[in-house]
């Protein structure tokens, strides 16, 4: 009897410490102290032409990343299992690290924080809606998580020259970790029938799209950043998101819910 114990523990330990989403939690907490370093004293070295833009886009940052952390923390609260939960629960506070470094990085340059988009009041209904399933819940997150890294990859590479640039390098690095997370819980929950009961992957895509609100004047200005033409830039988010729903899709989704494009 007490081998044959020995032996199940042994293997809960194993199937514990080899599941991707504990792998990504301990990452997380090693990647944390980033925000400690931060020099917010360093002179500003962007282009007063882009002062505008910084603080407009270092603004709207704040309050995407806002409702990025409440999302995350009723990820957390909800999660059906331990390895979800500690996933959403460094999510949650890396999130937090994300707002005040936006806000504060808005009132570096401008000495306040310029109001919400209209939009975002929609964004932060559809992200937060308690009549949606939990795996509809998540799969917006994580949609719009994506979304924002792309977002961040350019802004990154825009302002690189100045602390801001270091910051949204960081906060990518986070939010790709987060797609990651929501990649691997996706594709552990649809394996589960009580968790797909309510689920439509096209549904939650619809859902992500009409919260992120990408446009053509969204990639307008991307472009306009980054050197690029909107086409190109649409055709980028475009790959990148299908790409990310391809890793949902192609796991244990019902066939019927979900057709590719």
């Amino acid at each position: 009897m007490q081998v044959s114990h020995q032996s199940n523990s042994d293997s809960a330990v194993a199937a514990y410490l080899t599941d991707e989403r504990i792998s990504l939690h301990h990452k997380a907490l090693r990647k944390q102290e980033w925000f400690t370093g931060i020099d917010w004293e360093s002179p500003i070295q962007i282009p007063e032409n882009l002062i505008d833009t910084a603080w407009f886009i270092t603004s709207q940052s704040t309050f995407a990343e806002q409702t990025g952390m409440l999302a995350a923390a009723t990820l957390m609260i909800e999660a059906p299992d331990l390895a979800t939960q500690l996933c959403y629960s460094t999510a949650v506070q890396d999130e937090a690290i994300h707002v005040e470094a936006f806000s504060r990085s808005a009132i570096r340059l401008k000495g306040t924080v310029k109001p919400p988009a209209n939009h975002f009041r929609e964004q932060r209904s559809i992200a937060l809606n308690p009549e949606s399933s939990y795996l509809t819940r998540l799969t917006i997150h994580t949609l719009l998580e994506g979304w924002a890294t792309d977002e961040f990859t350019i802004f990154a590479d825009t302002f690189k020259k100045d602390l801001l640039g270091e910051i949204y390098t960081h906060v990518y690095s986070d939010e790709s970790r987060h797609v990651r997370i929501g990649l691997s819980c996706i594709r552990k929950l649809l394996g589960e029938p009580r968790m797909t009961e309510d689920f439509s992957l096209e549904e939650a895509e619809a859902l992500a799209a009409q919260a992120a609100q990408l446009s053509e004047e969204t990639f307008a200005g991307l472009a306009k950043m980054s050197g690029r033409t909107p086409e190109e830039i649409g055709r980028w988010f475009d790959e990148r998101h299908k790409s990310r729903m391809e890793q949902i899709a192609f796991s244990n989704v019902p066939r019927n819910s979900y057709a590719a494009n």
